[in-house]
């Protein structure tokens, strides 16, 4: 079977954008020829792609599956006239990126600037979790994606893993503003925000502070480092975070450093597919490596 690929493009604008009133709209046409080039896939297929009610359309399990597929297509598409452009001044290509959420919680915020200086090349990055981002890189959704260690089945099944670094977490407290009286003993003062059961970084907190059988008081779970960050700048509590998020902060003497805890087997890596034309990511990587070990934490 052949299908149309009027009939492909108008069903993916139409999941795209959520409605046919739009859909119409972007595609300069009337609705009720978007909807009959609808029911003609829907025939063709054999399936329902839309469940249509008075509060507007939602796709059916089919529909989500070829949405996954014409999104693969068309992205393809956008791809190959990119890389085939003869223009004087070609398009700058897109460069897919994916952060996990735990990752670019964790990370200094200027982490992802080196993305900017690759040459030809438009940055397209978004979060999310990683089993979903790993599988939008397998489908070739995505060029590069970051994350915390990624799951062992990704490892040398054609995708190539780069460790870009390993946080050292920093225990942290306040540094009290002047005419305020400076907290003497952090740890017996004031309480605790630790990260999440889940988190392996919990594991490491909590293996520190029972080695030096320490027991302060905790006030909250979270694994936002940047949030910490905040209630120990305003005095709330005392917090580990990574040393890369807490490095202004130390600079412009807004907290203090409690105890540094040595590397642990925590890491952050670049995965991307290994082989084909890949010397655009390959290059970000190239960046974002160098910019971890010469700004990031350099002394680790």
């Amino acid at each position: 079977m052949i299908l149309n690929f009027n009939h492909v493009y108008y069903f993916h604008v139409v999941a795209t954008e959520g409605s046919i009133v739009r859909a119409a709209e972007k595609l300069g046409v009337t609705q009720p020829t978007v909807s009959e080039q609808i029911r003609n896939l829907e025939r063709a297929l054999g399936t329902p792609l839309f469940e249509r009610s008075s509060m507007g359309l939602k796709m059916t399990d089919a529909g989500r599956l070829a949405f996954g597929q014409t999104t693969v297509m068309f992205q393809a598409s956008e791809r190959l006239l990119e890389g085939l452009s003869q223009s004087e001044h070609p398009t700058p290509r897109t460069l897919r990126v994916g952060i996990s959420s735990a990752a670019s919680r964790s990370v200094a915020a200027d982490f992802l600037m080196p993305m900017l200086q690759v040459p030809d090349c438009l940055p397209n990055i978004r979060s999310g979790d990683t089993l979903d981002l790993m599988r939008q890189l397998r489908s070739h959704e995505l060029d590069l994606v970051l994350s915390e260690n990624p799951p062992p089945t990704i490892v040398g099944d054609g995708f190539k893993v780069v460790d870009l670094y390993r946080p050292r977490l920093v225990a942290i407290s306040a540094i009290p503003r002047e005419g305020a009286s400076l907290v003497k003993d952090p740890w017996h003062e004031l309480p605790l925000i630790n990260y999440r059961p889940g988190s392996p970084f919990r594991w490491e907190v909590e293996h520190h502070l029972r080695e030096r059988g320490m027991t302060p008081k905790l006030i909250g779970e979270t694994d936002d480092a940047l949030f910490m960050l905040e209630a120990v700048i305003r005095g709330v509590c005392i917090a580990f975070v990574p040393r890369s998020v807490a490095r202004d902060a130390i600079l412009q003497k807004r907290v203090r450093v409690l105890t540094v805890l040595p590397p642990n087997g925590i890491s952050l890596n670049a995965v991307y597919h290994d082989g084909g034309s890949v010397a655009q990511t390959t290059h970000a990587v190239e960046l974002l490596v160098a910019y971890a070990r010469d700004q990031l934490d350099p002394e680790t």
